[in-house]
């Protein structure tokens, strides 16, 4: 066989390899969150006592919340709960 169709070939299976885990990890679904949503950081909110608030949030729920990009916005815009 051609080294060039193992490579091709290699590549295939890691490609259908990651889409099976993707499509197993949406059967599954995602873990709920254990903890409750900080409020949105603003002028009222004191960054002191919102740091930790949001990095224990970051850490404890970051299966709940997905990717370090979906990180990113959770901890960029998230809604403030009512």
């Amino acid at each position: 066989m051609d080294p060039g169709t193992n490579q091709h070939l290699t590549e295939r299976v890691a490609a259908l390899e990651n889409q099976v885990a993707v499509l197993q990890q949406q059967l599954v679904g995602r873990p709920k969150a254990r903890l409750p949503d900080p409020e949105k950081l603003s002028g009222a909110t004191r960054y002191d006592t919102w740091l930790p608030l949001i990095k224990a949030k970051l850490r404890i729920d970051a299966d709940a919340i997905g990717t370090d990009e979906a990180q990113f916005f959770y901890l960029y815009g998230h809604p403030k709960k009512k």
